[in-house]
C-alpha cells in the first residue's frame, strides 16, 4: 500500500502542502485514513447485504469506540485484519437476526465481558506502546466508553429493543479479542 501512497504525498510535498521530513508520518496517517475508510464501506456493503444497515452501523460505531482505547487482538498484517473483521461483523448482525438470547443470560455474558475489559484495558500494541500516562488515559476513556455502552445496552435490553442485545454482542466480540491477546502473549512468555 505505501508504493501507492508514496507518490501522492511527494506530491504533496513537492508543491509545499506538508513539510519533507513529515513524509512517513503523513504515509502513516494516509494508510490509516484508507484502512479505517475501507472498513467503513465494508461494514455499510455487508449490513446493506444483510438487510441490517443500521445495526452495521451501530456495531461499527461501537466497536471503533472501545477497540480504540481499550485494545485488543491484532492480526498479523491488514490482510489477516480485514477478513476477520468482516467476518466478526457477519457473525455478529447474523447472530441478531437469528438468535434471541434470555436477558439473564446475555446480562450475565455482559458483565463477564465487562469484567475482562475493565480488568486489562488497555492493552498494550507492540507498533505502538502506550507511556505510563498514556495507560492512565486510554484506561479511563475505555472504562467510560465500556460503562456508557453497557448501560444502553442494559436500558435497551429493558425497553426490550433489539439495539441492546447488538451492543451486548458488541462488547463480547472486544472481550474475545482480549482473550485471544491474551492467548497470544501467553504462548509468546
Amino acid at each position: 500500500m505505501d508504493s501507492y501512497l508514496r507518490p501522492v504525498i511527494q506530491t504533496m510535498i513537492r508543491y509545499g502542502v506538508i513539510e519533507g521530513e513529515d513524509e512517513e508520518v503523513y504515509i502513516f496517517g494516509l494508510k490509516s485514513l484508507l484502512i479505517y475508510l475501507v472498513n467503513i464501506f465494508t461494514v455499510i456493503i455487508i449490513g446493506w447485504s444483510m438487510g441490517m444497515l443500521g445495526y452495521g452501523i451501530v456495531m461499527l460505531l461501537a466497536i471503533m469506540l472501545l477497540r480504540s482505547y481499550a485494545g485488543g487482538y491484532h492480526a498479523p498484517n491488514f490482510v489477516s485484519c480485514y477478513i476477520l473483521s468482516s467476518l466478526s461483523v457477519v457473525a455478529i448482525l447474523y447472530i441478531q437476526k437469528h438468535i434471541v438470547f434470555p436477558n439473564i443470560a446475555a446480562i450475565s455474558v455482559l458483565l463477564a465481558a465487562d469484567i475482562l475489559i475493565w480488568a486489562f484495558a488497555p492493552l498494550p500494541d507492540q507498533n505502538r506502546p502506550l507511556t505510563n500516562n498514556e495507560t492512565i488515559v486510554y484506561r479511563k476513556i475505555a472504562r467510560i466508553i465500556l460503562v456508557a455502552e453497557s448501560i444502553l445496552a442494559l436500558i435497551f435490553i429493558g425497553l426490550e429493543n433489539d439495539y441492546g442485545q447488538l451492543l451486548i454482542s458488541t462488547i463480547c466480540l472486544c472481550a474475545i479479542g482480549f482473550l485471544a491477546y491474551l492467548f497470544k502473549r501467553s504462548r509468546h512468555s
